[in-house]
């Protein structure tokens, strides 16, 4: 039995006494060691590698073998990778370097080697270049230039790379690529076998060369005959499109089986962990029981075949929500703080309910977009490591703005005191206020700390406005809060 797997061949020019003089010299330098080759290559191998790239082969050679150059050359080295490296991967295998030291270059005489970057895969009839795109874009998905003889080592049995065609099509859609109709469709998969064929040219189809898919997959429509440019430009075009949809498909469904797997606790308690501030308005909990959103004690009596009360455009948020959880479970900071920032201004933009768009109701909804708004910043000086990024800096603005128009509404709605400092207020709306302004000092606090960092004349235009705002709405807020005697 050969030591090497069967789909090794040696390129047709190699320095034959370049190999003799590595091989020697290793076997040399391994001849104290009481095991089999593999073994003692394994155990001498500090960088604990399977596969050695150049560089660190001759670190491989020189610390760790300690065989020195005048007895193996680095060019020496250089020329067993050509050797076995027939797939243009750069790299060694442990594998094949042992299967060189006990059998020589005969070691790799198993199989034929692709003809590398000359070689053109066959435009099957009534093909296009949108349909070779969607094929491109799929392997491209799946394959991310890994080693693809892996992906089909369960079908591939002697390792030659020669694959019956029925057994390709099932490790396809199955346990090779896991490429389902939607990513794949049957006309496109016919495609592909044809490109693919190991004999191209015949009626039928009996075997494929999956060495083929891995050219398609790394060189697109460069591998492809008779393509125009134009062809190509438009084939990479849809290539990318598909391999991102694919891409978002694999994550929603490994979200999808990450959430099945979790404890289902109940749904008004179900707040998402970026936004832990945004439990005490339970904004979350609107959004999963909207009949019982619409709650004021002066809400009308209606027939119950009438819902025109109802909170509206619940939808959108509903999408952010659903986005924000998706984005958490991969963790995605960026994307998440982006999902709280569009939540934070489409409930600052406008309220939720038809018939009641202002008084205490509007302003538990901008406590809600405040409180989103500021954990949006976060994320944003989390995520960019740097406090005085815009987008941190415009979120932060904004959310103060929405607690002093959350302040506004709920002391007009039940105050009779028209002045910065109402004092008819009952204890638990006083408490609300007090706690909407701390939250809106707390965020210009963080507005005013991030500028102080900033060069004052390198602002646009547009920033100073916004930096001359916030110092307007600090100046609201102290004029707001209540006065102390002494």
């Amino acid at each position: 039995e050969p030591l090497a797997p069967p789909y090794r061949r040696p390129h047709t020019h190699f320095d034959a006494e370049a190999l003799k003089r590595f091989r020697d010299g290793v076997q040399k330098s391994l001849a104290t060691i009481r095991t089999d080759t593999r073994t003692a290559l394994e155990n001498s191998n500090s960088q604990k590698s399977e596969n050695l790239s150049p560089r660190s082969m001759l670190k491989f050679l020189r610390e760790d073998l300690d065989v020195p150059r005048t007895v193996v050359r680095d060019g020496d080295a250089l020329e067993l990778l050509k050797l076995a490296d027939v797939d243009d991967y750069g790299t060694l295998a442990l594998d094949d370097l042992a299967a060189f030291l006990e059998r020589g270059p005969r070691a790799f005489y198993n199989a034929q080697a692709l003809p590398g970057k000359s070689i053109q895969l066959p435009k099957p009839p009534g093909s296009d270049s949108q349909r070779f795109g969607r094929v491109v874009g799929a392997l491209e998905a799946r394959l991310e230039n890994g080693d693809t003889r892996s992906r089909f080592a369960a079908v591939d049995h002697d390792g030659d790379g020669k694959v019956k065609v029925e057994a390709f099509r099932e490790a396809v859609r199955g346990s090779a690529l896991h490429l389902t109709e939607e990513d794949l469709d049957e006309e496109d998969l016919d495609a592909l076998v044809q490109m693919i064929d190991k004999n191209p040219g015949g009626r039928k189809v009996y075997e494929v060369d999956v060495r083929k898919l891995a050219l398609l997959s790394k060189r697109g429509g460069d591998a492809i005959s008779d393509l125009y440019d134009a062809e190509k430009q438009f084939l990479r075009k849809t290539a990318n499109e598909r391999k991102k949809a694919i891409q978002r498909r694999t994550a929603e469904d490994r979200y999808t089986t990450w959430d099945a797997a979790q404890p289902k606790p109940d749904p008004r308690q179900k707040i998402p962990p970026l936004g832990q501030r945004l439990i005490p308005c339970n904004l979350f909990a609107w959004l999963d029981d909207p009949v019982g959103y619409v709650a004021p004690l002066d809400a009308p009596k209606l027939s119950s075949k009438d819902d025109s009360t109802g909170p509206s455009d619940l939808e959108a948020l509903i999408k952010l929500r659903n986005a924000l959880q998706l984005h958490e479970a991969l963790g995605q900071s960026l994307a998440a703080g982006s999902v709280l920032l569009k939540m934070g201004r489409r409930l600052r933009d406008r309220s939720l309910a038809r018939y009641f768009p202002r008084g205490a109701h509007r302003a538990k909804e901008l406590r809600c977009a405040g409180e989103a708004l500021d954990a949006a910043s976060s994320l944003f000086r989390t995520y960019f490591d740097d406090a005085t990024h815009h987008l941190s800096l415009t979120a932060l603005y904004e959310a103060a703005d929405s607690f002093l128009e959350a302040e506004d509404e709920l002391v007009n709605s039940l105050s009779q005191v028209r002045g910065p400092v109402p004092d008819d207020l009952e204890d638990d709306a006083a408490s609300e206020r007090s706690l909407l302004l701390r939250f809106a000092e707390r965020s210009l606090a963080e507005f005013k700390e991030a500028h102080s960092l900033l060069d004052v004349t390198g602002l646009t235009p547009k920033e100073i406005a916004r930096y001359a705002n916030g110092l307007a709405l600090v100046a609201v807020v102290q004029s707001r809060q209540p006065l102390h005697e002494g």
